[in-house]
Formats: C-alpha cells, structure tokens, sequence
C-alpha cells in the first residue's frame, strides 16, 4: 500500500468526503471513490460511517386525554317490503315488471297487468315512459 492509500486511508477514517480527498490528493472525485471501493473489497478499510447528533427533544407535559362519550346507538331502519310486491319468480307472464322493492338479493315488481306491448302496467309506464316532443317537420312541410 502507498502514501496516497495510508492518506486516503486516514482521511477517510477521519470523515472527510471523497471530494475532500481528492481535493487533497490532486484526484477526482470518481477516482478517489473508485480506489475507496478496492480498499473495502480487500478488507482494508471499513464503510464511512455518517457521525450525526441527536437532537435532544424538550420534555413536554403530557396532553390530557379526554374521553368523548360514546355516542348514542341510531334506531336501525328496516325496509320493509310492500305487501302487494311479487318476485320475479312468481311473477305471470303479463305482470308488470317495474321493481318497487329491492334490498340485497330480495327484489319485487308491481305483478298488475301490463298494457298490450309494453313491459309495465298503465300507471308504471306513464313514469317510464317519456312522451317525444312534437314531432319536427321536416324540410318538405316546411315551406
């Protein structure tokens, strides 16, 4: 080992940057860090080891806690379904399909007759169905 590697060796030891040592030694950076590298990988030198402080908190005094009282439990609202709702399932082949219930897997329609072509019965097919607006002439009847 020569000079330079003892005085790479101790200012490393020492802390110093490989910047530093290079500024030191006439090296670059890259050059300096490179030999550092071969010293380690030959067991001649340990790893830089970054001396920090620990800065010391101050001792505050402890914030009270405070319990919140547990809130009161809400009244658990149950859907119930309508009396006069069919499943699907039972639901006849002219019953009107418009759903009045659904809560998870359980689902029921209207079940009254349907009009001729429609799926809903009178009342459901006037809130399904949307009258077009007046029809537009077109460009023959419009002169």
């Amino acid at each position: 080992m020569g000079a330079e590697d003892e005085t790479i060796k101790t200012m490393w030891g020492n802390g110093q940057t490989f910047g530093q040592i290079g500024k030191a030694l006439n090296m670059t950076r890259s050059a300096v860090a490179g030999r550092i590298h071969r010293m380690r990988e030959k067991g001649l030198i340990g790893a830089y080891v970054v001396p920090y402080k620990v800065a010391k908190m101050p001792v505050q005094a402890p914030i009270p806690v405070v319990e919140k009282p547990a809130p009161a439990p809400k009244p658990e609202v149950i859907a119930k379904p309508p009396k006069n709702g069919v499943a699907l399932l039972n639901l006849k082949e002219n019953g009107c399909r418009y759903a009045i219930y659904s809560r998870g897997t359980r689902h029921l329609f209207c079940g009254e007759p349907k009009l001729n072509g429609f799926s809903y019965c009178e009342e459901h097919n006037k809130l399904v169905w949307i009258k077009p607006r007046a029809a537009i002439k077109t460009w023959d009847q419009r002169r």
